[in-house]
């Protein structure tokens, strides 16, 4: 039998990647980007989600703790395709 695990982050407005996102240039210098590291700097802050974008540094703490639990459950991702547009590319060229 298969088992299945879901996670889910959707902003209140249904947008994550920003309703002012166009697509065009480079996601992480958009003025997008600075609202969504606000709600999200409990998971960027932490040592297990830095390490898997390939950054160092970071907290290992609770947080990176559950971080690293939810990579090693993972086989594969879905993301909308405002995320994947704007720049989430993990799987390389």
């Amino acid at each position: 039998m298969t088992k299945v695990t879901a996670q889910l982050s959707v902003s209140l407005d249904g947008f994550y990647a920003g309703p002012r996102h166009t697509g065009d240039g480079h996601w992480m210098e958009s003025a997008e980007a600075a609202g969504f590291f606000r709600v999200t700097r409990w998971v960027t802050d932490a040592m297990a989600w830095r390490e898997r974008q390939g950054f160092g540094g970071g907290t290992h703490d609770t947080n990176s703790e559950i971080v690293a639990e939810s990579f090693a459950a993972a086989g594969a991702y879905v993301m909308g395709r405002r995320m994947a547009d704007g720049g989430e590319v993990p799987w390389g060229a």
